[in-house]
């Protein structure tokens, strides 16, 4: 089953998808070791990603959004630490 997150400021991005329980054996084990590195890679293409659309809009919708072009970062590294935190 593959669940997603909406982020709410840039408009489309969602977070990665989970991968099936089914694919992996073990946390530790060799599959869980590369479920653990390619969802780690789609989490920071994901950022990433949000990043550039965040920095493609205009100063004045930024401001409607409630930040400056200086803090997209750190906003967007703060909602990803809040989503590790929930689980």
């Amino acid at each position: 089953m593959n669940v997603t997150t909406k982020i709410v400021s840039p408009p489309g991005a969602t977070w990665p998808a989970r991968l099936p329980d089914s694919a992996t054996s073990s946390a530790t084990g060799p599959l869980g070791l590369l479920k653990r590195a390619v969802m780690a890679l789609l989490a920071y293409r994901a950022l990433r990603r949000a990043e550039a659309r965040l920095m493609a809009l205009d100063p004045w919708m930024l401001k409607d959004i409630g930040i400056d072009r200086s803090e997209i970062r750190s906003s967007l590294m703060a909602m990803d630490r809040e989503r590790f935190a929930r689980r």
